[in-house]
């Protein structure tokens, strides 16, 4: 019984933590509202259309770092992740949440 018990207290843990995170399609999509959502951004870009977004894979440890596509120019928006808090030491599950940290000027390509 007591194998029982520990095995389904054990599977609802494991459970609880694979629900912690978002799936890659939803939290890419969270960065990407992230950065269009950004007024350092829009202001970077101006009224110009948005043609593309393409996540650029850097060297580890130097943030997320992403390029919008315009007709005229190319903006480089690297964003920090927020990890979930952490109540008493303890990390809480939950999605990643993201910020611009820094926004290159519009430079042609």
């Amino acid at each position: 019984m007591k194998t029982l018990i520990t095995a389904a207290l054990t599977g609802t843990c494991l459970a609880v933590s694979a629900q912690a995170a978002l799936p890659p399609y939803d939290d890419s999509a969270w960065m990407i509202q992230t950065i269009l959502d950004s007024q350092e951004v829009r202001q970077a870009v101006g009224v110009a259309f948005v043609e593309g977004l393409e996540l650029v894979k850097d060297a580890p440890g130097s943030g997320l770092n992403w390029k919008l596509h315009t007709r005229d120019c190319t903006v480089t928006v690297t964003l920090t992740a927020l990890p979930p808090k952490d109540r008493n030491g303890v990390p809480m599950p939950g999605r990643t949440d993201y910020k611009v940290s820094a926004v290159s000027p519009c430079a042609s390509e």
